[in-house]
């Protein structure tokens, strides 16, 4: 199975989208045939990704990340960023066969074929605290 992940980090935004990201990343590491980590950010979260060991890519426009969807072929893309707008979400029903979301309260997230939603109770998603994120050195 192939996996890429999508995320926002910034200073201004913060990194916790992005963490939570590294969190399930690693959790799959060893199952998963291949991972890419997509992050619309800054050099902050660059340098938080470059250290975690996965392939990423910064993307920095919407032809970019088309180019790169098409380039890895993922079967399933994991969105992990608080507002997913619509051409976001179309742009991934297009390229994956199975879309996940995280959190998100965005107009696009009702285009996901998943929705995960522990921190913000949205209709029509899963909201059981059992899928709060965390990486291994809190888990326990």
């Amino acid at each position: 199975m192939r996996i890429v992940f999508r995320t926002r980090a910034d200073h201004a935004q913060g990194m916790g989208d992005l963490w939570g990201s590294l969190a399930i990343a690693d959790a799959w590491s060893g199952s998963a045939e291949a991972m890419l980590m997509l992050c619309a950010g800054d050099d902050t979260a660059a340098d938080v990704l470059k250290r975690s060991g996965h392939r990423f890519e910064m993307v920095r426009s919407a032809d970019e990340e088309r180019r790169l969807l098409g380039e890895f072929r993922p079967d399933v893309a994991v969105i992990n960023q608080l507002q997913s707008p619509p051409a976001l979400m179309t742009l991934y029903q297009a390229h994956v066969r199975l879309v996940v979301t995280i959190d998100d309260v965005g107009e696009g997230a009702v285009l996901a074929d998943l929705r995960i939603n522990v921190l913000y109770q949205a209709p029509g998603a899963v909201t059981d605290c059992s899928y709060i994120m965390l990486r291994r050195e809190f888990a326990s």
